[in-house]
């Protein structure tokens, strides 16, 4: 009997001991979640696993860093898939403001946050906002010389069109 209880008392310990969660894990965890059910268009499950992914990145770690930025963006991707632009804007703008100031304005994640906000506006109907970000977009990306990335060549032709209607 004793021997039983030390094997349960040892168990309980190493349990325990090895069961500690890794925030940096946790966050990757529910990311990849997230990710795959947005990829599914599954948004309403997504949603809360990138908040929960994020709410755990900036507690344990950072809220002003690149990883914090992607995380911040996603949540807005969701946000806009869900037609919920006001909020979508919201962890867009966070974003952005992320990568202009860790990252700088000529950055490919920048420009990516110029194209996202553009694109929303867009969408809202909103076109001189819309032709601000897209032509920041555009700008950054020849700037950075990343004119051949699929992305660059978009927001180029969203840019022609939007700037057809000034």
């Amino acid at each position: 009997m004793k021997r039983i209880f030390v094997f349960t008392i040892l168990f309980i310990i190493t349990t325990a001991l090895f069961s500690q969660s890794d925030p940096m894990q946790e966050v990757i965890n529910y990311f990849t979640q997230g990710k795959t059910l947005s990829e599914k268009g599954d948004y309403q499950n997504a949603l809360p696993l990138f908040k929960k992914a994020l709410n755990i990145y900036t507690t344990n770690f950072s809220n002003e860093d690149e990883t914090a930025g992607i995380l911040y963006n996603w949540v807005g991707l969701v946000y806009y898939n869900m037609g919920e632009y006001e909020k979508a804007l919201e962890y867009y703008f966070k974003s952005l403001t992320i990568y202009e100031k860790i990252l700088g304005k000529e950055h490919p994640n920048t420009a990516s946050s110029y194209n996202n906000i553009g694109s929303l506006y867009y969408t809202k109907g909103d076109y001189v906002n819309a032709v601000s970000y897209l032509n920041k977009a555009v700008t950054t990306y020849e700037k950075i010389r990343f004119s051949n990335i699929p992305d660059a060549n978009k927001v180029e032709f969203f840019a022609s069109i939007l700037f057809s209607y000034q």
